[in-house]
């Protein structure tokens, strides 16, 4: 007969389950219609084109070989899209929302297993710290992808360094790390290696494991290697790379003594409410075991790295998030009831700021939003007179911050951004011939990422020797005044940025200069 878990334990999980949901629903409320920002398009321009040429070990970006990043997150991206072939914001950005909650999920049940009592501020820590939680969890970048594998190597390593089989799972884990973003050793192996050094018992079979699990991460990149490397240009892959990493450590000593002052700092805040908490619910006495003595080093660590390292940007330190929650678990006691003087102010400051973004939403005639917020207002205030623990009175907080920011900053974002999805399609419904299309270079990827969709076919940004004729898409100060206009797709804010659609020839026989 299976032993059912104690009543403790259920609510844990029933409140670690209604955490998730909260915070799965909230973000994706908008990502539908909140345009791609960042490095977004990149990775779905990738993504796209391994669907229209059937080529998923050659990156290409408008049909340029691209090396900067290697292709794991575009992988994972293709995978909801293999059926239709079209990459939208939606599924590319659900692949980075259902790492986040795997990533506090696969540490929960580490901590539940290893500590028990340390399992949901565990969970907490790394799923609602404002980076991970507000501004990367809906988004389609490669730090969450790299968090998630990277913390899957970390604690499947820890849950037993003695044994092969983990050395051997973890180091999957972290090849695929490898294979995501290339810095995930950084966030790795100072950490196992100091302490290894440091331990008495089985130092040297420790140290050995900790050497074949280097080995055995290399073998996930070194077969993508040799497969790109049967068709493309290895030696450029490799220098482009190395130099993009190379860059990040560059800078004045102006810009390293600026980054040195600053750069903690910023950490602390993209780490609340768990950095505030952290300070204020410091408890010293604990028992440190190896765990902890890996997850303070691993943090620390690369926390010195990006540090000294002017062009690093907090969002580099992701994935040694998941090495303070641990911290968090060990120094934070959850058991803590607080303070009601200390709540009501809290909560009272916190009730009265959701009521005035209510006030503010309905003047702007947003008025869902505004019913969101005046709703949250009267959860807290209904929460005032309750005596809460440590770990709920955290979990309000991260709700707040979670609704504000996509109910405020996110939505407001979304409404004042501009998409490129509509004038892409509306350019789409114009090629109505099987010809090339070439975008001038200055033409946003995201115009070029939505064309391909509707389209199904490549977009270039510089015309082959091949082409006698083929669409051309610019800007007014780039159109061929010898060309056929088609279609001109105006830009809400700057007429210079007008889409301009033009049928171009070029007449091979007097061996004309293809020009884009």
């Amino acid at each position: 007969m299976l032993l059912q878990p104690s009543k403790p334990f259920r609510s844990a999980h029933f409140f670690v389950f209604a955490a998730s949901l909260f915070i799965f629903l909230n973000l994706v409320l908008y990502i539908s219609i909140y345009p791609l920002t960042g490095e977004e398009d990149r990775r779905c321009i990738v993504a796209q084109e391994m669907l229209l040429s059937g080529d998923y070990f050659h990156p290409t970006v408008f049909n340029v070989p691209y090396y900067k990043k290697p292709p794991m997150h575009n992988w994972l991206i293709v995978l909801p899209n293999l059926l239709d072939g079209v990459v939208d914001r939606v599924s590319a950005r659900l692949v980075s929302i259902i790492a986040l909650l795997l990533t506090g999920w696969s540490l929960y049940l580490f901590l539940l297993k290893k500590h028990a009592d340390k399992a949901l501020i565990g969970f907490l820590a790394v799923t609602t710290n404002y980076l991970m939680l507000c501004e990367y969890g809906n988004l389609a970048e490669t730090d969450i992808i790299i968090t998630l594998f990277t913390s899957l190597s970390f604690i499947i390593y820890l849950s037993n360094p003695l044994q092969i089989r983990s050395v051997f799972i973890s180091s999957l884990f972290m090849g695929a790390g490898l294979l995501t973003k290339g810095l995930s050793p950084l966030y790795f192996y100072p950490a196992v290696l100091l302490v290894a050094c440091f331990t008495q018992q089985n130092r040297l079979r420790k140290l050995s494991l900790i050497g074949l699990h280097f080995l055995m991460s290399l073998l996930l990149p070194a077969v993508w290697l040799w497969l790109y490397s049967l068709e493309g240009s290895l030696s450029d892959l490799l220098r482009i790379f190395t130099a993009e990493v190379s860059e990040k450590s560059t800078g004045s000593v102006g810009a390293f003594l600026w980054h040195l002052i600053y750069f903690p700092g910023k950490i602390f805040i993209v780490l609340l409410p768990w950095s505030l908490i952290l300070a204020f619910a410091f408890k010293r006495r604990i028992v440190k075991d190896e765990i902890y003595w890996s997850s303070l080093l691993m943090f620390l660590i690369s926390l010195a790295i990006f540090t000294v390292s002017p062009e690093s940007r907090d969002r580099y330190l992701m994935p040694a998030f998941p090495a303070f929650a641990i911290l968090c678990s060990y120094h934070i006691d959850a058991k803590i009831v607080i303070r009601k003087s200390l709540q009501r102010m809290v909560f009272s400051i916190l009730a009265i700021l959701a009521a005035g973004c209510a006030v503010f939403g309905a003047i702007e005639g947003y008025f869902l939003q505004a019913a969101v917020f005046i709703v949250l207002a009267l959860v807290i205030g209904l929460l005032l007179p309750r005596p809460l623990r440590l770990t709920h009175f955290a979990s309000v907080l991260a709700a707040f911050m979670l609704v504000t920011y996509m109910q405020g900053l996110f939505f407001y974002r979304a409404q004042i951004r501009f998409d490129h999805q509509p004038g892409a399609r509306e350019i789409a419904a114009h090629i109505t011939e099987p010809l090339p299309v070439v975008a001038h270079h200055r033409v946003s990827n995201r115009t070029g990422l939505f064309l391909q969709a509707e389209l199904q076919r490549p977009v270039f940004k510089t015309p082959r020797e091949n082409f006698s004729e083929y669409y051309y898409l610019s800007y007014p100060a780039g159109v061929d005044s010898s060309a056929e206009n088609f279609l001109t797709v105006p830009y809400p804010e700057d007429h210079n940025r007008d889409l301009i659609l033009q049928l171009k020839e070029i007449n091979c026989l007097n061996n004309s200069k293809i020009t884009p």
